[in-house]
């Protein structure tokens, strides 16, 4: 597929608009460090709990082999 040149401005454009939508919309667009940090610890601890949990309801309490000790 080759790229037009006359439509390359636009979808870099477009795509850029996309992206600074996305980080403004979330709700948060911090440039602290340590407080998207906190935010990325609190997503990977939802992950471990709902990994948790599917292993209780599919009856496989042993320790999960995806969770660091």
């Amino acid at each position: 597929m080759r790229l037009n040149l006359k439509t390359f401005p636009f979808t870099f454009i477009f795509f850029l608009t996309g992206i600074i939508a996305l980080w403004c919309l979330t709700g948060c667009s911090s440039t602290n460090t340590y407080h998207n940090k906190s935010h990325v610890d609190t997503i990977k601890k939802d992950f471990v709990y709902t990994h948790e949990d599917l292993d209780r309801v599919l009856g496989l309490e042993k320790p999960s082999s995806l969770r660091e000790q």
